[in-house]
């Protein structure tokens, strides 16, 4: 240091100016971070009422699940109900099948039947029909017959 005029005058050095920019930077850093804490803190509140937020929304979810699970048992409830008509359909759809069975079973048995009276009525027809023609015959020699008796005997034969 130099004297002068009763002035103290410093040498500035490296050494000196390092140490006044580390403290120039501390109290700098030093006001920087009570500032950042300062937001920190009002981010943290703000991050603090998102998240009671999000606990809302997640207490709603859970209402919403379990309504959905009320919903589910409901339609277990459901799908039991319509196994149960399955079921009664099959038993239906059994009953109908051996109705069925039973039915094409009682018209072979017709068909078969009205097979047998058809011959039958064929047969009295063809008697009937040959019956007829004799009888045709018949009446044709009994005719004759009798024009041989008118033309032979002059006997003249008729009914009353």
């Amino acid at each position: 240091m130099i004297n002068k005029n009763k002035v103290t005058t410093k040498y500035i050095t490296e050494k000196y100016l390092d140490k006044r920019f580390e403290e120039q930077t501390k109290a700098i850093l030093e006001a920087v971070d009570f500032s950042l804490q300062k937001y920190l803190k009002n981010i943290d509140t703000r991050f603090d009422d998102v998240d009671a937020k999000f606990e809302n929304i997640d207490t709603r979810f859970d209402d919403v699940d379990a309504k959905f699970e009320n919903i589910d048992t409901r339609f277990d409830d459901v799908d039991a109900k319509f196994e149960n008509i399955d079921t009664r359909f099959d038993i239906v759809n059994t009953r109908f099948n051996n109705i069925d069975t039973r039915l094409d079973k009682l018209e072979a048995e017709l068909k078969s039947d009205i097979n047998n009276v058809q011959t039958l009525i064929d047969g009295y027809v063809k008697a009937q029909e040959d019956f007829k023609q004799e009888f045709v015959i018949m009446k044709e020699e009994i005719r004759q017959i009798k024009a041989v008796f008118k033309q032979k005997l002059g006997v003249d034969i008729r009914a009353f």
